[in-house]
């Protein structure tokens, strides 16, 4: 007799578990999963963009610095020719 009630008690627990019905459908989990996956492969992507920020401006910073130094010499010998060295006579 007390091992029919534990197996009632068990199989009443059972079906209620069996009984609770999940929040989401199956479809909508694996919808927020892949929704889930494209956030994170753009947060990934930004990142690697962030990193090569300072790359660049570095960069830009160089290539305007040596322009400048190419304009000044320039206007240098424009200013004073005579300290252009001159061609060399056979």
């Amino acid at each position: 007799m007390r091992k029919w009630r534990h197996s009632r008690r068990l199989f009443a627990q059972v079906n209620e578990a069996l009984a609770v019905k999940p929040k989401r459908t199956i479809d909508e989990q694996v919808a927020r999963f892949e929704k889930m996956v494209a956030a994170e492969r753009g947060r990934r992507k930004r990142l690697r963009l962030r990193r090569w920020i300072p790359a660049v401006a570095v960069a830009a910073a160089l290539a305007l610095a040596a322009g400048l130094l190419v304009v000044k010499m320039l206007m240098d010998v424009e200013r004073r020719p005579d300290r252009v060295a001159a061609p060399r006579k056979p």
